[in-house]
């Protein structure tokens, strides 16, 4: 691309968050570049550096120093992989959008079918990465949280783990309407896109540098984070399972009522009314935990913290810019 393509204004954005990832920087840059290239379009790529406490960052300057047509964004501390999305998000100039991980476990050479796709129509394309290679226990759980998520706020969203999306402009900023302590974009963008999204199957390979840090733990707080975000059902199951319980327990009362006018008594007295008790105990610790979730989103809503605080911005106008 020559340099006059350098200074249109990109029709295509690439998004990368990017944390402690300085062994895979070089490498992708080298893929990346011809590849975007190859499409003929005016490009920009930004690198969102989440907090990075190795190599990452001087890197990411020499890219930018090096070439025009990409930016960086650096937080001042880690946030998390959804806040450098949204971060990149707000900063892309682009009329399309891809978001993709910099590990390259899902490979530059997606993004040309995934625009075609996104041009049939929808507003999103999912890239859909195979599971075959999961552990069995990865598939069931994933199986399972698909499962829970549907009933529980009402719609699907496609099974894709592969950090790679391809967006149209007006999906990205409708995703500006809203906060971002929502902290769970794969369920925004289902929710927004009103069912008019695709699905790709991408090609997929193995992490050959680091390690993968989107762990179950991960995995299930961005679970509680969708459901809680998008739905209230969960208030309404706890007091579902509240009347339950506590038909059980009238019903327990009444069959002690009778067993005591018949004169007997439940041989393991001790162990009924301590099953009852712990029942009811976990019952209300688990109605206090899912209120507690929804009282601290209301608490990050009303203290107005910003999301994140980034500390530098690398971009062809603005080379050094501080903010906060």
């Amino acid at each position: 691309m020559d340099l006059q393509s350098q200074t249109q204004t990109p029709a295509l954005s690439v998004v990368i968050p990017v944390h402690n990832e300085e062994q895979c920087l070089p490498p992708l840059r080298e893929e990346l570049i011809p590849v975007l290239e190859g499409l003929d379009t005016p490009f920009e790529v930004i690198f969102v550096d989440d907090g990075s406490t190795d190599g990452s960052w001087p890197i990411i300057r020499r890219f930018c120093d090096e070439d025009k047509r990409m930016r960086a964004i650096r937080f001042i501390r880690n946030f998390g992989q959804q806040m450098a999305l949204t971060a990149g998000l707000r900063h892309a100039k682009g009329r399309e959008v891809i978001l993709m991980d910099a590990d390259m476990e899902v490979p530059p050479e997606n993004i040309p079918p995934a625009l075609d796709k996104l041009r049939e129509g929808p507003d999103i394309v999912f890239g859909m990465r195979p599971r075959s290679g999961d552990p069995l226990y990865m598939r069931v759980l994933a199986r399972l949280a698909r499962w829970f998520t549907h009933h529980l706020t009402g719609f699907q969203f496609p099974d894709s783990n592969s950090g790679f999306f391809a967006l149209r402009a007006n999906l990205v900023q409708t995703v500006g309407y809203y906060n971002e302590f929502t902290g769970y974009l794969k369920g925004l963008f289902t929710w927004l896109a009103f069912g008019r999204y695709a699905c790709l199957p991408v090609t997929a390979r193995r992490r050959q540098y680091g390690r993968n840090k989107f762990d179950f733990r991960a995995r299930f707080k961005h679970l509680v984070t969708f459901i809680t975000g998008f739905s209230a059902k969960p208030l309404y199951l706890s007091l579902a399972a509240g009347a339950v319980v506590g038909g059980v327990s009238l019903g327990l009362l009444a069959l002690a009522v009778i067993l005591w006018a018949q004169g007997g008594w439940m041989a393991g007295e001790q162990v009924f009314y301590l099953a009852l008790l712990t029942g009811v105990g976990s019952l209300q610790l688990f109605a206090l935990g899912i209120l507690g979730e929804y009282v601290a989103r209301i608490y990050l809503e009303v203290r107005k913290h910003p999301p994140y605080v980034i500390a530098e911005i690398l971009e062809r106008d603005a080379p050094h810019t501080e903010t906060a």
